[in-house]
């Protein structure tokens, strides 16, 4: 989401998603952003790069281990980002596209100036979507 920065510059949001259980009652859904300014985003994507293993095409919580994660965590904390996450809990439900909407529209109330602008993120696939 490219949104302005109050004439200071442009800014982008990566965002991702996720939905998981919390107990057996409860399931949780998230949607997590890292605000950075455009001119910034090489420069971070060049920092970043070393952290993928040979063959892989990006960083993806569920693939690391515990120890890769607590890496990848150390240099994404270092970095000078507005961080946003939304969360959403309910009952258990292998259909979350409410969910997911819901997120996202509090997602782009919290982002500078409304999060005007085109999505700049991970795409879902329906079967992700949906927990398939």
């Amino acid at each position: 989401m490219d949104t302005s920065n109050h004439g200071d510059g442009r800014l982008v949001a990566y965002a991702d998603e996720s939905s998981a259980p919390r107990g057996m009652d409860r399931q949780e859904y998230l949607v997590c952003a890292a605000v950075i300014e455009k001119t910034d985003a090489d420069p971070i994507r060049e920092l970043l790069r070393p952290l993928l293993l040979p063959g892989q095409r990006k960083l993806h919580w569920s693939d690391e281990s515990g120890r890769r994660r607590r890496e990848i965590v150390g240099v994404v904390a270092g970095l000078e980002a507005m961080q946003v996450i939304i969360t959403h809990r309910s009952t258990p439900s292998r259909k979350t596209e409410r969910y997911r909407r819901k997120c996202l529209e509090q997602l782009y109330f919290e982002l500078p100036d409304g999060g005007h602008g085109p999505d700049v993120g991970e795409q879902t696939t329906d079967s992700e979507r949906h927990g398939s």
